[in-house]
């Protein structure tokens, strides 16, 4: 706890780990099984709770929740108070923002409710029980993931979207505002009014995937390629979508261009 800094009516639980130069605002709440990275700021009235490992230079901003009991049947009145080994941990990598009001929550199993590394969590939004966020995800404010739901690196999900418990959001997808996910979305798609329009070409363009490799994808996806890869290709990208139709239990948003 070096150089670490405790607001007043903090209340920080006997098993807290606190690292070095964190910052703890006022009438914050860490109680539970908590280690909680270096350089981290949690901003006053933030509430920590359950099993929950976070890593270097994150940001909980004020009146956000991390750790209250999975919105399942099974927990209607179960307190997360109750023996903690009950339910699996949260665990949050480095460098990550969670905005006001936002809300993580404990899963139901061992497996976790995981935010990678990089990750920017806007106001108002719901990561629910099991959830696996991988890296440099941002959600803007409301957008809603039932249980289950896993998301890969650098994806964004506009305002206001849902998305279905055990749904998969692959990589560089932009959900744009509002809709209402209820199937896989492919690697790179552009979503809008629920429907795969086209593909995030900005988006790819700013995470420095090359010209001619956005181009191979988009002719991909519009040609109908995309369901007949070869199972030798060497293409990184070709590969990334051929394996995320395979992994798909829901079936996927089909290019409507």
């Amino acid at each position: 706890m070096a150089d670490s800094k405790i607001g007043r009516n903090v209340s920080i639980g006997d098993n807290v780990s606190i690292g070095d130069n964190v910052s703890i605002g006022d009438s914050a709440v860490l109680e539970g099984n908590i280690t909680i990275g270096d350089g981290t700021k949690i901003d006053r009235g933030a509430i920590i709770r359950g099993n929950v490992t976070m890593g270097k230079n994150n940001w909980i901003h004020t009146y956000s929740m991390i750790g209250a009991t999975p919105q399942h049947l099974d927990y209607a009145i179960v307190d997360v108070q109750d023996p903690l080994d009950k339910l699996g941990g949260i665990r949050i990598g480095d460098a990550n923002t969670i905005r006001e009001f936002a809300t993580v929550h404990l899963p139901l199993h061992k497996s976790g409710t995981i935010i990678g590394s990089g990750c920017y969590i806007m106001a108002y939004t719901h990561i629910a029980h099991d959830c696996h966020l991988h890296n440099h995800i941002t959600m803007t404010n409301k957008a809603t993931l039932a249980g289950h739901v896993e998301i890969f690196d650098n994806a964004t999900l506009g305002l206001g979207n849902n998305v279905h418990q055990y749904c998969k959001i692959g990589s560089h997808v932009m959900l744009g505002m509002g809709n209402n996910i209820t199937k896989d979305v492919l690697p790179f798609a552009l979503i809008n009014h629920n429907t795969f329009t086209n593909i995030n070409r900005v988006g790819m363009e700013r995470a420095g995937i090359k010209k001619d490799d956005i181009d191979c994808i988009e002719l991909m996806y519009s040609t109908g390629a995309w369901k007949n890869i070869s199972p030798s290709t060497v293409d990184r990208y070709a590969k990334e979508i051929k394996g995320f139709v395979k992994a798909s239990k829901r079936g996927v948003y089909e290019p409507a261009f």
